[in-house]
């Protein structure tokens, strides 16, 4: 039988004990819990229904008592009938108390008690003599009687319960005992079955590892450990019959040895006369003895046996061959050949050398060496040299008194690297460096750190006049423009300047470092600036800077940590007197800076890249959201211009509405003016794409930015959302003017306009007379978290109530 089989068996054993022994507990415990709960009830019904028969008995003796005591006049036919309603509700409790009585004495005595009752029912002529009354008291007091047996009867039960429970007990013990030892002679079984031929499996095992390979093995059973002890004893003998068969391998290899030896010889010699480096050996009388054809083709085929100063060699060929101490080392011959030599002493005596024509190796790494430290394109240092040569003129603190860094961008040249091809960047990038030095001194170092980036390091006695002389010639220099391939190409210069004087710190690579990121910083100043000008450095500038950098690294992190979260300002349709839809507007709360401006991070996020991570979960929330609001109800989100550089976005978009189970007619996506300038097909195409799911597109802030009536005609769009900036000053004549031509060109094209900003009842009034009952603002509300919208909902319907009720009365007071 195989140990799984016997552990299978085993378990299933174990496991129908315990299923009995847990059958036969829960059969006892449901025994003790009927006779406890029968013990219970009939003992408390009886005692209950009895009670409430002996009460009823003495308030119909109290009763005729006071009647009697207080001479009261007697109804005769009345009074039967009543006592006989009272008899009868006496005797059903004690019908009730005897057939819940626990004992056959208390049962016994509760149905005599009846009888006595209906007898005197029956004995009509003596309900109103005294001796009822007697009788009745009789029966109270036998009621007492019987509500103490009803009591000891119970008590006697109780014990009865605790006897079973006893002996119930002690069968389950018993039960575990009797399981205990099957599991036990369960154990035992199974470990004599499976640890004997275990053992003599180890055993065998020990004697194969120590070379014992004629251990007679018996075989123990028919399973796996009888199968583990025949595989072992077959693994032995094959052993036994490789280390025969190795042994005679072993001879048949020294046999062979001789043979082996002489062919190594030859390919030896082979090897020796194919290497691309001269060898040449001498012995230890300083004989040369052997060369290799490589040497002879080399230095011609000297002669052999001799010593090395009567060989022929030329002197400094000697000089290469002499044992001097060095082991590897190279040398220019006179003809100008650079030879590196290897030698290495023999132990038996005399030495070997190799020698290698590395001339061509050396001019190649020359011109590696020039190339690993130039620009490739310009020929100027490139990023690795300017780096050396800044720490080497940074090297003491007053040698920096003299050195300032200028470090420049090309302005718009990305543009004319993509409008005119890398070839005209290219040709671009050798006249900017003509020009650049043309500006500069001989002494002053101009290097091309990379792409459109340039940099200048000063050595000057009247710093920093002379780096700030000399941005102004660059500046003035690139007013002229460029010509390439006969088009003119104008760009500008952006540069940042910073002296050494400042920096204190006493590693040179530590200042270059602080030197190039002032440079960076006093640059970027100068692009946000709007670029062809210079800007020095200043304490300010680095602030700024670390800010911003801080906050990137913040927004990296913030979609991960959950700190965004969504309001919804809702839009109204006051020509409908109710909420169109709500737009939803993204919130990133800072755990330390608290709640953080959209103007301040969506611009970050555009420029590092996350604008779409950020946009994905802007759409999916809020499409999440809307899913559960009522169906009249649309949800607008607004889209960043780079989004629209993902190829997949109409899909994504369509994704995500079917994730959330929103209908797309249900959705407006907002697009800014900005767009306008990405005007290729990839924006055209995913505007129609989303036009073709029913998806609305709204242009969002119309009137500030790159307003053209062309682009309304060439762009697929559903509405106008008109800048809050034109209705806070809605009285200003030029403000209500651009609203009616807004209006107006919508109405001419078919679109929605929506006034943005509305905060007083005057506003609302002034766009609704111009035609416009589409509106959004804080007079209606601000932006609210999502679990406030259905508040919102409520004072947006009740202050809608108002402005109609209002404007009601207006009419009124104008038509009177």
């Amino acid at each position: 039988m195989s140990i799984r089989l016997k552990l299978m068996i085993s378990g299933l054993a174990l496991t129908l004990v315990a299923v009995a022994l847990g059958g036969f507990a829960h059969v006892l415990n449901g025994r003790i819990a009927s006779s406890a709960f029968l013990t219970y009830d009939e003992t408390i019904n009886a005692v209950r229904e009895l009670n409430e028969a002996q009460t009823l008995l003495r308030q119909v003796v109290s009763s005729r008592t006071q009647a009697k005591r207080e001479n009261v006049p007697v109804d005769r036919q009345a009074a039967l009938i009543q006592l006989t309603s009272e008899f009868g509700e006496i005797s059903q409790h004690l019908r009730l108390a005897a057939a819940n009585a626990t004992s056959t004495a208390a049962a016994e005595q509760t149905r005599r008690i009846d009888e006595w009752l209906n007898r005197l029912l029956k004995g009509r002529a003596a309900l109103g003599s005294p001796e009822l009354y007697q009788e009745l008291s009789a029966i109270d007091q036998e009621m007492t009687g019987a509500l103490t047996t009803l009591t000891a009867g119970g008590a006697q039960m109780r014990k009865r319960v605790e006897e079973e429970t006893s002996s119930l007990t002690s069968r389950v013990q018993i039960g575990i005992a009797i399981a205990v030892l099957i599991g036990l002679g369960i154990t035992v079984a199974l470990l004599r079955s499976i640890v004997p031929p275990l053992r003599s499996a180890v055993d065998l095992a020990s004697a194969i590892a120590s070379g014992n390979l004629q251990t007679n093995v018996e075989h123990h059973g028919s399973g796996e450990t009888g199968e583990l002890l025949r595989t072992l004893d077959t693994m032995q003998k094959k052993i036994a019959a490789d280390f025969g068969r190795i042994e005679t391998f072993l001879a048949e290899q020294e046999t062979n040895y001789s043979c082996q030896l002489s062919i190594q010889n030859a390919r030896f010699d082979a090897a020796l006369n194919n290497m691309t480096q001269g060898l040449c050996m001498f012995d230890t009388a300083g004989r040369l003895v052997i060369v290799n054809r490589r040497f002879a083709q080399m230095f011609g085929m000297p002669q052999l046996g001799v010593p090395l100063a009567q060989v022929g060699f030329t002197a400094d060929l000697r000089l290469l061959l002499e044992p001097n101490g060095k082991q590897v080392f190279s040398h220019e011959l006179t003809d100008g050949r650079i030879i590196e030599v290897s030698r290495q002493e023999m132990e038996s005596g005399g030495w070997v050398a190799t020698l290698e024509d590395i001339t061509e190796r050396r001019q190649a790494e020359n011109r590696l060496a020039h190339m690993a430290r130039h620009d490739v394109l310009t020929g100027l240092p490139n990023r690795l040299l300017y780096r050396e040569y800044l720490e080497q003129v940074l090297g003491t603190i007053e040698d920096r008194q003299k050195i300032a860094v200028l470090s420049f961008d090309l302005d718009r040249f990305k543009a004319v690297n993509d409008t005119m091809g890398h070839p005209a960047g290219d040709e671009l990038l050798l006249q900017v460096t003509q020009r650049i030095k043309s500006c500069i001194r001989r002494t002053d170092m101009l290097a091309r750190i990379g792409g459109d980036e340039f940099a200048v390091i000063q050595r000057a006695r009247r710093q920093p006049d002379v780096a700030r002389q000399l941005a102004e010639r660059l500046i003035a220099a690139f007013e002229d423009p460029f010509v390439i391939d006969r088009h003119e190409v104008s760009i500008g210069l952006s540069i940042g300047i910073c002296g050494a004087r400042g920096i204190t710190h006493p590693d040179p690579s530590r200042a270059a470092d602080l030197l190039s990121k002032n440079c960076d910083v006093a640059l970027y100043q100068a692009k946000r600036e709007g670029g062809n000008t210079s800007r020095f450095f200043e304490a300010e500038l680095d602030e700024k800077v670390q800010e911003r950098r801080r906050m990137e690294l913040d927004l990296r992190n913030a979609l991960h940590r959950g700190e965004f979260e969504l309001f919804y300002q809702p839009f109204i349709d006051t020509s409908a007197g109710a909420i169109a839809g709500f737009e939803a507007l993204l919130r990133w709360r800072h755990p330390q800076r608290g709640f953080v401006s959209p103007a301040e991070f969506v611009p970050i996020a555009e420029e590092v890249g996350l604008i779409d991570s950020i946009g994905a979960w802007v759409l999916e929330t809020a499409a999440t959201h809307a899913a559960g609001w009522p169906s009249d109800l649309k949800v607008a989100v607004n889209l960043s211009p780079l989004q629209f550089r993902k190829r997949t976005l109409v899909d994504d978009v369509a994704a995500a509405l079917e994730r959330a189970g929103l209908p797309p007619e249900r959705l407006e996506l907002e697009v800014t003016e900005s767009l306008f300038l990405m005007d290729t097909p990839a924006v055209r195409s995913a505007l129609e794409g989303f036009r073709a799911l029913g998806i609305q597109i709204s242009m969002d802030d119309f009137g500030t930015g790159y307003s053209s009536l062309s682009y309304l005609r060439r762009f697929p769009m559903d509405k106008i959302k008109i800048d809050q900036s034109f209705v806070r000053d809605l009285e200003d004549p030029g403000n209500l003017a651009i609203v009616r031509a807004v209006m107006g060109l919508s109405h001419a094209l078919n679109m929605t306009v929506l006034a943005e900003g509305v905060e007083t009842a005057e506003q609302l009034e002034m766009l609704r007379q111009e035609g416009c009952t589409a509106v959004q603002g804080y007079y209606f509300s601000p932006p609210r978290p999502v679990s406030e919208l259905p508040t919102v909902l409520f004072e947006i319907a009740a202050r809608l109530e108002e402005t109609n009720a209002a404007r009601g009365e207006m009419e009124a007071r104008e038509r009177a």
